[in-house]
């Protein structure tokens, strides 16, 4: 015996196949991608961690010769020490710094650490005319003070030459 909806049970069926078939391919590209993407997704964090692990670390070996070079920089106009001996140590330094700038192609602040190394060696370049500057004070201090001694002794040979004067024309009318 077969029954007479046998063409309607077996549509049915087939529809049933083909919407639980699509619904799971759905569901399984669904699960598929899920754990796809946070894969990728953790690839590409990585690679920015290290990207920024290393700019870090850039930064801080920048700052490190910065805070050096500043130290530099306030101690070499003071008395006592060896300037040039310093501003080679300075300019070794700022030397440094722009390698570490240039090395660092990804560097987002290349423009701010190029305008810090340039503001040090104008420091620098200022120090230096600065030490030149005060060094000539102090000789023209020096040559003010013996101005003022050359100025008195002109003026005690005046006071001389004018008793020789004196006594000359004295000695002249008495003869």
């Amino acid at each position: 015996m077969k029954p007479q909806n046998h063409r309607e049970r077996r549509r049915a069926f087939v529809n049933f196949l083909v919407l639980f078939l699509f619904t799971t391919a759905v569901i399984s590209a669904c699960i598929f991608y899920s754990f796809q993407v946070p894969l990728k997704e953790n690839e590409k964090l990585r690679n920015e961690l290290a990207t920024v692990d290393q700019h870090q670390h850039t930064t801080m070996l920048f700052l490190e010769r910065m805070d050096r070079t500043i130290r530099l920089l306030d101690s070499v106009n003071l008395a006592g020490v060896q300037a040039a001996l310093i501003d080679g140590d300075i300019d070794e330094n700022l030397k440094v710094m722009k390698s570490i700038v240039h090395s660092d192609s990804t560097m987002q602040l290349k423009t701010l650490y190029s305008n810090v190394i340039e503001n040090c060696y104008d420091l620098q370049h200022a120090k230096k005319q600065l030490r030149e500057v005060s060094g000539k004070d102090v000789a023209f201090g020096n040559l003010q003070k013996e101005n003022a001694d050359l100025h008195t002794r002109l003026q005690m040979a005046n006071n001389d030459l004018q008793s020789c004067q004196i006594l000359l024309t004295n000695q002249i009318k008495t003869r």
